[in-house]
């Protein structure tokens, strides 16, 4: 029987204080095509999210990086800015890159956010 990848979804960032630059942490999307990103966020947050793309980062099998690489912002469509708390969700069809991030960034405003990613293969 055929074998797909998967990340099953987890919870990349919890809690985090959306009134200063929030960085989630790096995930490894290689080998797999289809990403979805959930925001959630509370308060009165204004400001912008980037989903931020590598494909020269690396680390090894324990998690130490290797090579910090460079990263590179997607264009989202519609904007990822937002006036208000709720939930976003940014779905990225055939993902050419293999490593992923997300980065907050405030204009004002206080809050809290969680974020959760999942991916699979096609």
């Amino acid at each position: 029987m055929p074998r797909k990848n998967v990340l099953a979804s987890f919870h990349a960032i919890k809690n985090g204080d959306m009134s200063s630059v929030i960085t989630s942490p790096v995930t490894n999307v290689m080998f797999l095509d289809n990403l979805i990103i959930q925001l959630n966020s509370t308060g009165a947050p204004v400001g912008a999210y980037t989903v931020e793309f590598s494909a020269d980062y690396s680390q090894d099998s324990q998690g130490v990086v290797i090579n910090p690489g460079n990263w590179v912002v997607c264009g989202l469509s519609p904007s990822a800015s937002i006036t208000s708390a709720g939930s976003v969700m940014i779905d990225f069809n055939q993902v050419p890159a293999s490593y992923m991030r997300v980065t907050w960034t405030p204009s004002s405003g206080t809050g809290v956010l969680n974020m959760y990613v999942a991916a699979k293969e096609i």
